[in-house]
């Protein structure tokens, strides 16, 4: 479960995994780069090689930012979402890395994207 703190309330929501998905550059299935952890250029300070879970974090908060039901990691550390057609260029598995089997959470290679689902938004 994550939570972010708005106006004074806590907001908690989860993540379920929803597999791995082939994307193109001319017809992106999210159509919309809203952080891109490659770059340490103010987007991010860079993709955490050793602490991938971090970049599933920092991709699903801001995700939940911007209202996104469904977002996805592509060439692990770019965050898109905007959209629920993840799936209109078909499901890949083995062009995905997944680094950890018990919550079944991993990132997308190039032109993949690991999609997730944003769960329950709970407020406190």
């Amino acid at each position: 479960m994550s939570q972010l703190c708005r106006g004074g309330s806590t907001e908690l929501f989860s993540l379920q995994p929803v597999g791995c998905y082939r994307d193109t550059e001319d017809d992106r299935a999210l159509s919309h780069l809203y952080l891109n952890l490659r770059r340490g250029n103010g987007q991010g300070n860079g993709i955490p090689w050793r602490k991938l879970d971090l970049v599933v974090k920092q991709c699903s908060e801001k995700a939940y930012e911007n209202g996104y039901e469904y977002f996805g990691v592509q060439f692990y550390g770019e965050c898109y979402g905007n959209g629920t057609d993840y799936s209109k260029h078909g499901k890949l598995e083995m062009e995905c890395y997944v680094f950890d089997n018990r919550t079944g959470h991993g990132v997308g290679k190039e032109r993949t994207n690991f999609v997730y689902r944003i769960n329950k938004r709970i407020k406190k």
